[in-house]
């Protein structure tokens, strides 16, 4: 994204759509035309889990964290040591309890340092979505 003449010139086959730009503008003038990246992206998690057996079981690998994680064809360096391997019947609380043992593991928010943006914008959008809690009660086994 560059100004030229006063104006945004945004090259969109550059563009991932993930709205950081328009979240870190400093004159709240880059409008989206449809939604927040994450807000669709919850969306559809939410479109999938309603979708699913309500026995559904959620498993999360803790390993080889990267910036962007499975999302990208070049997910960049590992951001975090492995941590190990979750399970929950709440899809929300799962990727919350991850979030938050890679930032103690680390010490820092990882993955806000390395995208400038909340790293659980998206599953607050499916959170409401959904009507689930992101509480959770961890157990070591």
């Amino acid at each position: 994204m560059k100004i030229t003449d006063g104006q945004v010139e945004i090259d969109y086959e550059a563009c991932f759509g993930c709205s950081i730009c328009q979240l870190h503008c400093p004159a709240q003038c880059l409008k989206l035309k449809k939604a927040l990246f994450d807000d669709l992206l919850g969306q559809g998690a939410a479109a999938v889990i309603d979708n699913l057996p309500k026995n559904t079981f959620y498993v999360s690998f803790i390993k080889n964290v990267t910036r962007l994680c499975d999302c990208g064809k070049h997910p960049g360096e590992i951001i975090s040591p492995d941590i190990g391997v979750l399970f929950s019947s709440n899809p929300v609380a799962i990727d919350k309890a991850s979030v938050d043992l890679i930032n103690k593991v680390n010490g820092r928010d990882v993955f806000k340092e390395a995208n400038h943006k909340d790293p659980l914008s998206h599953v607050k959008f499916c959170r409401e979505y959904i009507s689930r809690t992101w509480d959770y009660e961890m157990t070591e086994i």
